[in-house]
Parts: C-alpha cells; sequence; structure tokens
C-alpha cells in the first residue's frame, strides 16, 4: 500500500526572555507555515533562570516542547544549550534556530530550510538596519568593521541559521561553541547567506542595550583567537621588521659613519615601533596560547 512521501523532520530552537507575547503570535504561524511540508517540533528554551507561568502556558497552548535554563545565559547560550539538549536524542532531520522576538520572518523559514546542502550551513543574511537608534546603529557599525578586520568574517547574519542533524551534533561537542553562536559557525562549516530583510520586533522594545553590545563583542571574538592573533602578529611583524632595520643602520652609521648618523628622535622613534611591535607580537602568542588552552580544557568537558 502507498503511503505517500515522508515528511521531512525539523526541529526549531528559540531563546525566549520573557516574550510570552511573542511566542503567542510565531508559534501558531511557524506550525501553519511548516505543516504541509516538514513534521515540526519546536523546542522553546526559556532564558529567565527561572520558571517563566505565561511562556509555559504558550507552550502549552501551541504544543511546543520547553526547557528552562539554570541561569540567564543571553540568547547565544541559551541556542547552544536547547541544541545540546536536542541532539541527545535527536530524530530531526534538519535543525533551524531563531529568536523569538520577531524580527526573523516565519514566511522564510522554508527558504532557509530548502537552501541546506550537505553539511553546509544557511544563514539569513540581515538585510535593513538596526532599531535601536543611531548612536547604538553607529556603535555597532563600528563592531562590526573591528570584527571584519579581526576575524576576515563579515558579521552580517545572526541566530537564523539551518542546518541538517550532523551539524547539530558537531555545534554540541565543538570547543568553538562555548559561550557564543552565530559568528562561530563560520568555524565548522561553509556558510550559504540568504538575504532575509529584518522585521520589527513584534513588541518594539531591544533587550541588548550598550553593555550588551560590548559583551556580545567579546563572546563573539572569543572563538577566533587563533585567527586574531595570527592576523595582527602579520601586520604587527612589518613595522617591526623596518623598526629593527632602521635601529640597527642607525648604529652602525654612528659607529662607521658618524657624519650621515640619524638625528636621535629618528633613533628613538624607530626603537619605540620595534618595542611596540614585539609587545604586540608577544599579545598574540599569549592569545593563541590562551585560545589552544581552551580549546583542550572544552574538549575535557566534552568528553572527548
Amino acid at each position: 500500500m502507498w503511503r505517500g512521501k515522508m515528511k521531512t523532520r525539523v526541529s526549531i530552537i528559540m531563546p525566549c526572555y520573557k516574550e510570552a507575547k511573542c511566542l503567542e503570535k510565531l508559534l501558531p504561524q511557524i506550525f501553519e507555515e511548516l505543516s504541509t511540508i516538514y513534521e515540526t517540533t519546536i523546542l522553546v528554551v526559556n532564558d529567565l533562570g527561572l520558571p517563566d507561568v505565561e511562556t509555559e502556558y504558550m507552550c502549552n497552548k501551541y504544543s511546543a516542547n520547553l526547557i528552562n535554563v539554570p541561569y540567564n545565559m543571553g540568547s547565544q547560550e541559551a541556542i547552544l544549550y536547547g541544541i545540546r539538549h536536542e541532539v541527545k536524542n535527536i530524530k530531526s532531520d534538519l535543525v533551524l534556530t531563531m529568536d523569538s522576538d520577531g524580527q526573523d520572518d516565519v514566511k522564510e523559514i522554508k527558504r532557509l530550510l530548502e537552501s541546506v546542502e550537505g553539511n553546509g550551513i544557511s544563514v539569513a543574511q540581515r538585510i535593513g538596519k538596526r532599531p535601536e537608534g543611531k548612536t547604538f546603529g553607529s556603535l555597532y557599525f563600528l563592531y562590526k568593521k573591528g570584527f571584519y578586520y579581526l576575524t576576515g568574517i563579515k558579521p552580517d547574519f545572526g541566530n537564523f541559521a539551518a542546518y541538517n542533524k550532523d551539524i547539530a551534533n558537531h555545534i554540541s561537542h565543538s570547543p568553538h561553541f562555548g559561550i557564543t553562536y552565530s559568528l562561530a559557525l563560520p568555524l565548522i562549516s561553509e556558510l550559504k547567506r540568504i538575504p532575509i530583510k529584518r522585521l520589527s520586533r513584534i513588541d518594539g522594545k531591544s533587550k541588548i542595550g550598550y553593555q550588551g553590545l560590548f559583551v556580545h563583542g567579546l563572546r563573539s571574538i572569543l572563538p577566533h583567537l587563533i585567527n586574531v592573533s595570527i592576523r595582527v602578529a602579520k601586520v604587527a611583524s612589518i613595522p617591526m621588521f623596518f623598526g629593527i632595520i632602521l635601529v640597527l643602520t642607525s648604529f652602525m652609521l654612528r659607529i662607521f659613519v658618524p657624519k650621515y648618523a640619524f638625528p636621535n628622535w629618528a633613533t628613538t622613534i624607530s626603537f619605540g615601533v620595534a618595542v611596540i611591535s614585539l609587545q604586540l607580537l608577544t599579545v598574540c602568542l599569549l592569545l593563541f596560547i590562551t585560545a589552544i588552552l581552551s580549546r583542550q580544557i572544552s574538549l575535557r568537558r566534552s568528553g572527548l
């Protein structure tokens, strides 16, 4: 007897911090959008650190699974907590992560899932400005430029991403994913950027703030310490090389051809450039060693 084509199984992981009103709108939309093609399971990760009655009510009302984190982790760590919880007994073919504030377009979920190929990762390339205001927008712009120059990765995507269960399992064990999620994704697989417009938040309020942006920036850099240390070391080695050459040339001229010797200030500047560059290289070496030790600790914790 022909039973028809089996639906692809999808697990959707959503971090949630006091966003029951958003869930009331998003959960039924997600199930309705995917019901004809996918067998969908939604896991809401309550990031409050305490039970949330309203969130629990919405999850029960719309048949979504709910887990509570032991403390307020932030959306990035909450997603990782959800992934590690899900992969223990994962039965889904695909995994999708998205925020629960309404900025990720439910109507684009299908396109993101359908774009997943092999062990690649599909991410929503954010189109549109952030709604926090000009000052925050300017700081966020500087953060993105700094991150790009330090790591070589353009941070034009967020938590809205899709991949197969093997990638999810990789994420759950990888030392890159300690306290950050989205911007560590390029470290494990090639990204396919899907241009998707950023929507307005359902409740209109941003929870990140200036302190949150600062913390987010530091967290996003940590998995890239090895790459950052190498890139900075390459840049620092150039002025250090020329500084040493100039200092040596200055001393040689003073000893053998005094009338052509450099002025004292030029020698001092050359020496200073060489010393500062050497110190920068030392910092890069320490960052490199720290990153290696951090990865070893993460691997021990994961039992690998």
